[in-house]
């Protein structure tokens, strides 16, 4: 068996104006931990700085599936 990867996988999505969506997900092989994610927000007018909500959902085989959210604020240098 080869070695399991464990990071999160990457997002895809759109930008419309300074508005943003992306998710992610994996296929729901039997060494999945991270399951699926979304990510949403928006960019300042002047597009210096960010605001977004990232939702992501573990699993582990025999458990209950868990959320975490997360909230990113960033800004350009």
């Amino acid at each position: 068996m080869g070695a399991i990867d464990l990071r999160t996988p990457y997002y895809t999505g759109s930008l419309t104006g300074s508005q943003f969506t992306a998710s992610t997900w994996q296929d729901g092989g039997f060494d999945c931990f991270v399951w699926g994610g979304d990510l949403s927000g928006s960019f300042s007018a002047d597009r210096l700085t960010f605001d977004a909500i990232e939702t992501i959902e573990y699993r582990h085989l025999g458990e209950s599936p868990m959320q975490v959210r997360r909230h990113w604020i960033g800004r350009r240098r």
